[in-house]
């Protein structure tokens, strides 16, 4: 994957919206964007970072993080090239040890 931007793209059935990804503020609130928008909207595209990914809400058993192995409780990122699904933690903060950013899990 590419090194972090400085910009990520939001997509949905309502719209697109670019957003600054630059630093840790701007991705946390990139985060509570996209969990927000995914409680309201079925599935939501997110473009940051090289990679792009369909986000949605986690119904029923919660899935797995292929990089960090903890536990997508609510919200789950699946790239659309198929390689795996991931927290929204470890797709916003992909440089951390485990992927997490500031937030807890």
């Amino acid at each position: 994957m590419s090194e972090q931007t400085n910009s990520a793209q939001v997509r949905c059935a309502h719209g697109t919206v670019v957003l600054p990804a630059s630093d840790p503020y701007d991705r946390q609130l990139l985060r509570e964007h996209v969990e927000e928008l995914t409680r309201r909207v079925p599935d939501v595209t997110l473009a940051v970072d090289g990679g792009r990914w369909t986000v949605s809400r986690t119904r029923g058993a919660a899935g797995t993080c292929a990089k960090c192995a903890q536990r997508t409780p609510s919200v789950r990122c699946v790239r659309v090239d198929g390689r795996g699904a991931q927290c929204l933690d470890c797709v916003l903060w992909p440089a951390c040890d485990k992927g997490h950013g500031p937030a807890p899990h």
